[in-house]
């Protein structure tokens, strides 16, 4: 745990006022929206994909707060008062797993699957959104990779689930559409 303040510390340190803004931003939108940019698509308005979305997102979220309730590790805020960090910090007892991570890597995941042609950019992007809480001081490193296994996990597997067959063809058609 010491190791993980030390480096959560440094990273607090050498963020810039932008990368703490970007990650106060990522804070506050939970939504495939950001993977806009990445996508070059507004995934608001493809309905078959946000549906696909939705659904894995949710069952990230399911698996993550299972997570959470059973490890019951408090946030690096509740460790050290001192620490910088975004937002209020009301949250007790939530750090590990991050669920915005896991949000974040499941959509990501998904989305490079359904859009190879965009793999790196979406992966890149997922990667700086779960790096962002580290940057907010709200998660530790290992709370974000326990994210990173979840995430790819859950769509990995919700990709590949023949009762979704039919919705994944039809929103990699969706994103392939100009």
């Amino acid at each position: 745990m010491a190791r993980e303040m030390l480096h959560l510390r440094g990273i607090i340190a050498a963020a810039s006022p932008e990368r703490l803004a970007q990650a106060d931003a990522d804070g506050h939108n939970e939504t495939p929206s950001v993977f806009d940019d990445a996508t070059g698509k507004t995934l608001s308005k493809l309905p078959v994909t946000s549906k696909l979305l939705n659904a894995i997102i949710e069952e990230t979220e399911a698996v993550v707060e299972r997570g959470k309730r059973h490890f019951a590790m408090r946030r690096p805020y509740q460790i050290d008062p001192a620490l910088p960090h975004c937002g209020k910090g009301t949250s007790l007892f939530k750090s590990y797993p991050s669920g915005h991570a896991g949000f974040g890597y499941s959509t990501g995941w998904a989305l490079a699957r359904l859009m190879p042609e965009r793999a790196p950019q979406i992966l890149a992007r997922a990667k700086d959104y779960a790096f962002s809480r580290e940057v907010c001081g709200v998660h530790f490193h290992i709370d974000t990779e326990a994210s990173h296994v979840i995430g790819t996990v859950v769509a990995e597997r919700m990709l590949a689930d023949p009762r979704l067959a039919k919705t994944v063809r039809e929103a990699r058609r969706e994103l392939a559409a100009q």
